[in-house]
């Protein structure tokens, strides 16, 4: 018998203290706004994210529902070694990356291409980020993402979690709304945030930008970009070995100069021995 989902039910094996709760959703809305934030700055699309939904499932009952056409990540908090599983439907992650390709509507669902996954693992990363600037306990703070090829493997993952929270995200993009799911053992969740205060030392100010939750001493990437060039969904399929795409840059110009995927400086390339550099010539207007 399937057990039946109840919100916010953490019941057992002990109940959640009602701030608990107020927190656990605090915090998700202030992360949403936060990767909201960051994949505008990572990524050529808009990628709005909000909750859709937060639910207690037995862990068996749910990892018996996915199939491997879901696409499954292992979202492991590296710090004290946490294992949760980040999971799409097929049909969702398509309409996400085919709406960051510039594509004017939804092909059907299929096997992601190297090129897909890529910018699906890239919005994945935009989470990671707005987690660590988020999550109030600063030593397990850091989400490393592994992709999971079959569902025996994520059983493995969990297979001592009783609970689950499944916290389900609703990503608004071009070509509409898609859903994604974050599993989490309940008890972590509780574990951290029983006790926490919504409104404590240890919540986030309203209306604090998530970039000014980035510590100074917290690494940043720099890359430059070498230029753009927008083509056809279907170029970028057939595209093989060898072959040429021409971009829109003149050899003439500095190049871009991205602080976490935000124009911020230019510059001319070089070289020093072995090693490729980039010289800053001036700094962008934004």
């Amino acid at each position: 018998m399937t057990a039946t989902a109840t919100l916010f039910d953490f019941s057992t094996p002990r109940r959640i203290a009602p701030h608990g709760q107020m927190a656990l959703r605090e915090w998700q809305e202030i992360l949403c706004a936060s990767v909201t934030e960051i994949c505008a700055s990572l990524l050529d699309g808009p990628l709005t994210w909000k909750i859709e939904s937060i639910e207690t499932h037995k862990t068996r009952s749910l990892l018996q529902a996915l199939t491997d056409q879901h696409l499954m990540y292992h979202v492991a908090l590296a710090e004290e070694s946490v294992s949760t599983l980040w999971h799409w439907d097929q049909s969702s992650a398509v309409g996400i990356v085919c709406s960051l390709l510039g594509s004017s509507e939804t092909p059907p669902p299929h096997n992601l291409t190297a090129v897909e996954q890529a910018l699906l693992e890239m919005v994945l990363d935009g989470w990671a980020r707005a987690f660590a600037a988020t999550w109030p306990i600063a030593s397990s703070n850091d989400a490393v993402f592994s992709r999971v090829t079959n569902t025996r493997f994520a059983g493995k993952l969990m297979d001592r979690v009783e609970d689950v929270v499944a916290i389900q995200y609703s990503i608004t993009s071009s070509l509409g709304a898609f859903s994604t799911n974050w599993l989490v053992p309940k008890s972590y969740l509780e574990e951290h945030l029983d006790g926490l205060s919504a409104d404590g030392s240890d919540s986030i100010e309203e209306g604090q930008s998530s970039v000014e939750l980035l510590d100074a001493d917290i690494p940043v990437s720099v890359s430059v970009e070498l230029g753009r060039k927008i083509v056809p969904l279907s170029r970028i399929r057939s595209l093989q070995e060898h072959d040429v795409i021409v971009l829109d840059q003149s050899i003439h110009e500095p190049l871009r100069i991205l602080v976490e995927g935000s124009v911020k400086m230019y510059g001319l390339p070089g070289r020093t021995d072995n090693r490729q550099l980039i010289k800053v010539v001036s700094m962008s207007d934004d």
